[in-house]
Order: structure tokens, then C-alpha cells, then sequence
């Protein structure tokens, strides 16, 4: 009897689909997790601002969990910040978030297709963070995210983004859209390109625009490795990041 159990659960375990991230760039896929697993990503990230500013990032935790075949559920955790600027250094947390990812529409993969897969994501942030770190208040984001497949070994994803956003001048929103260009160069190895911008909907403000690149790289089905390399275009900035990352996944 125990054998016939061990043979049933098998084939289940196999139909798995290799592991896919939202990190490590900022265009967040359309796929959600498989039902019944638990995804964790996260990751490392430095920075370097113009005026020599320095800004790491540790963490980067997000957790994904599959409620079902076509929506998931997501917790980020707090990252720890460093920053130094003008010779002064400053650590805390940044606020956690809850959040959830529902897919709306699956287009074939086989074979390139004009309407795209498409998810909603959704999160609000916690003020659990410190006081120079997080926004100390409750604010929501949202997603629109859309996937194309360009051939076997190509994809092509975009993501339409509307968040709240608290600083020293008040609350505002801040808009954003992104676009990602992800070629499979090997069964393991995969790699991004991808451009970014994000404006604050207040009087007068301008866009920051961004690029970055990076590459993944997956050890079986259930663990991938990732970095990633980028700055902002924006005229008059030369702001660098490099950030390094790890995502793995668990069957309930």
C-alpha cells in the first residue's frame, strides 16, 4: 500500500515547472507559484550616488505561497539598510509588506502570441520599519504585469505601476512602468535587460529613468542564483547598483 502512495505522489512532484522569480530585476513576472508550494526569494543589493553616497541592502526577503492554481500569496519581509553619506552612517529597517498576485490571463507558451499573460499584484506596506526607513504608515501598491513569449527561448515581459509613497513633503503616488527583455541562453542559464522609470505625481516632478542588466542561473528545478548590474539615465545622474540574489522553492 505505502509503495502505491510513493508511486501516486511521484508524477505530482515531477509536473512541477521549473522554478520562476520575481527577482532579480524590477518587472515582476505574470506566472504565480505552483499550488501547494512555498517560494522564497531574496537577495543583496549596494548602491553609489553621485555625491559618493553609499546605500546597501540586505534582505530583500519575499515569500510566495500557492493558494491555487491561479493566485498566490506574498509576504516581504523588512530589509536591513546601511547607508553612509557625508561621512555619517545610518542602519535600520524598511517596512514589511502583504500582498497578492492573481493571474488573469494564460496565453499559449508554446508559440508567440499577440495578447499577452497577465496578473494583478497587490500589496500594502506595514509600518514596521524605523523611523528613517519606512513611510510609518499603511500604503497601498499595485501591478499590472504582462509576459509575452517571443520564441522558445525568449520572453518579453512589462509592468504598469501605481503606488503610495511618504516622505518629508507628505503623501503622494507614485507611477512607474517597466519593460524586461529575458533571453534562456542554456537550459540553467538565463539573462535580462531590461529599462525602468518612476515619477511622483507632484507638481514639477520629473521622471528617473533606469537600466540594468543581469543574469540567473538555475541548480535543478527548485534553485536559482541571480546578479544584476544597473543605474539611473536620467540626466545629471549617475547613480550604480550591484546586487547579488538566491530564490528557492519548497512543496508543501
Amino acid at each position: 500500500m505505502f509503495a502505491v502512495l510513493v508511486a501516486a505522489c511521484v508524477p505530482t512532484l515531477q509536473t512541477l515547472p521549473p522554478i520562476a522569480t520575481d527577482r532579480p530585476d524590477v518587472t515582476d513576472a505574470a506566472t504565480t507559484v505552483p499550488a501547494g508550494t512555498t517560494q522564497l526569494e531574496g537577495g543583496y543589493t549596494i548602491g553609489r550616488s553621485d555625491d559618493q553616497a553609499r546605500d546597501q541592502t540586505i534582505g530583500e526577503g519575499l515569500v510566495r505561497f500557492g493558494v491555487s492554481s491561479r493566485a498566490e500569496a506574498r509576504v516581504a519581509f523588512n530589509s536591513y539598510e546601511v547607508r553612509r553619506e557625508h561621512g555619517l552612517t545610518e542602519r535600520g529597517f524598511d517596512d514589511a509588506s502583504l500582498g497578492a498576485k492573481l493571474r488573469l490571463h494564460d496565453a499559449p507558451s508554446d508559440h508567440v502570441q499577440a495578447v499577452p499573460s497577465t496578473s494583478w499584484i497587490f500589496a500594502l506596506s506595514l509600518p514596521t520599519g524605523n523611523r528613517d526607513f519606512g513611510a510609518g504608515t499603511y500604503l497601498p501598491s499595485t501591478k499590472l504585469a504582462a509576459e509575452w513569449s517571443l520564441g522558445e527561448r525568449v520572453d518579453l515581459g512589462a509592468n504598469a505601476i501605481l503606488a503610495a509613497e511618504r516622505d518629508e513633503t507628505g503623501r503622494h503616488t507614485q507611477s512607474g512602468a517597466s519593460v524586461s527583455l529575458g533571453p534562456n541562453f542554456t537550459e540553467n542559464l538565463g539573462g535580462f535587460l531590461e529599462w525602468y522609470a518612476f515619477r511622483d505625481n507632484v507638481a514639477h516632478a520629473h521622471a528617473r529613468h533606469s537600466v540594468d542588466a543581469g543574469v540567473t542561473f538555475a541548480v535543478g528545478d527548485d534553485f536559482q542564483l541571480d546578479a544584476r548590474y544597473g543605474g539611473d539615465i536620467t540626466r545629471g545622474n549617475r547613480d550604480r547598483f550591484f546586487g547579488v540574489g538566491i530564490a528557492r522553492r519548497w512543496p508543501h
